[in-house]
């Protein structure tokens, strides 16, 4: 089965399903929409809560740059436009909350996904993200825990939610695969920066797997094997020792200058899109930035940056770079 790659190398486990809740919303007209609306509110508050419970949380597990993207959760659900649309439906319309806060986040979700650009990519992670945390807060229901392993699993699910990469098992879980997911989701990019391979968009897997079965993840390629043969086993066996012995070749060049194979020397940069992506690039040796494209700080605000936060944004980038070339891109949004 063949999806996308989103964090390299190559594991061989057993499969846990993560089944979240399956909530069907219903239309429901309700008596008082005002007091619906105050529903609304509490649970929309405490999921802001939550966001910052796990944004600390994930600070201390893998440092501030990757816990950056749960700041940008926050900042979705305090958007005036966005709330203000689910509490005009309420109003308009006399329905339930639950109803409201689905149809407003399924049409930016469709919205997000048509338009070109990780960056939209992120938000629609991001409306989704807020979506779920008001309906489950709103149903009172919650989800599967995949924070106590009982052994060594690659952890299968429909897609993963920044919030429920705070949760896994970092000891016991050796590879994600989702049937939804961009290789910029949030969760991808954490899944890197946790160094565990994952493959996401990979369609239909949970009608293939089931808990407990043998698969073989390659977050390079893409590809799941499910069920595979004594044959195939082996032959992975060795692919993934090839790579690892790769690895660690590649550490023994760290801080070489880099030239061709006819004495030419050339610079190796790495582009990027937030100070997320900071780390890999240091962690792999890179001489510069070839491009920071800073168009999240407009896109994942409901207002344009002021002056300071676009310095401090620069500044993440530039000083850890240490004097390393760094091309920013102030903003390129079409047209």
């Amino acid at each position: 089965m063949k999806g996308i790659g989103a964090s390299p190398g190559i594991v061989i486990g057993k499969a846990v399903i993560y089944w979240k809740d399956q909530i069907d919303i219903l239309r429901e007209y309700v008596e008082n929409p005002d007091s619906e609306v105050e529903r609304f509110r509490v649970a929309l508050e405490l999921s802001v809560e939550e966001i910052q419970e796990t944004y600390s949380r994930f600070i201390k597990r893998v440092g501030p740059r990757e816990a950056v993207l749960f700041q940008a959760h926050r900042t979705m659900a305090r958007d005036p436009d966005f709330v203000g649309q689910i509490e005009r439906m309420i109003l308009d319309e006399g329905i339930n909350a639950e109803w409201a806060v689905k149809q407003v986040s399924d049409d930016l979700i469709q919205l997000f996904d048509h338009m070109e650009g990780d960056h939209m990519k992120v938000r629609s992670d991001g409306v989704r993200n807020i979506s779920d945390r008001v309906i489950k807060l709103l149903l009172h229901v919650g989800g599967t825990d995949i924070s106590n392993l009982r052994e060594d699993a690659i952890i299968v699910a429909r897609r993963f939610a920044p919030a429920d990469m705070a949760q896994i098992d970092r000891e016991r879980t050796i590879g994600l695969v989702s049937e939804e997911g961009s290789r910029a989701s949030h969760s991808a990019i954490i899944a890197r920066t946790l160094e565990i391979p994952a493959v996401v968009s990979a369609a239909h897997i949970l009608d293939e797997v089931e808990n407990g079965d043998t698969l073989i993840l390659d977050g390079e390629s893409g590809m799941v094997l499910v069920r595979p043969d004594d044959e195939t086993i082996e032959k992975y066996k060795g692919l993934k020792e090839r790579y690892e012995t790769f690895k660690k070749s590649l550490e023994t060049v760290r801080g070489e200058r880099t030239r061709t194979l006819d004495g030419v020397d050339i610079i190796l940069g790495a582009n990027i899109g937030s100070p997320v992506d900071l780390d890999d690039v240091l962690r792999n040796d890179g001489e510069s930035i070839g491009l920071y494209r800073t168009e999240s700080l407009y896109l994942d605000s409901d207002h344009f940056p002021t002056e300071e936060t676009q310095f401090l944004a620069y500044r993440a980038v530039v000083e850890p770079m240490a004097g390393r070339p760094v091309t920013i891109r102030t903003l390129d949004v079409g047209g």
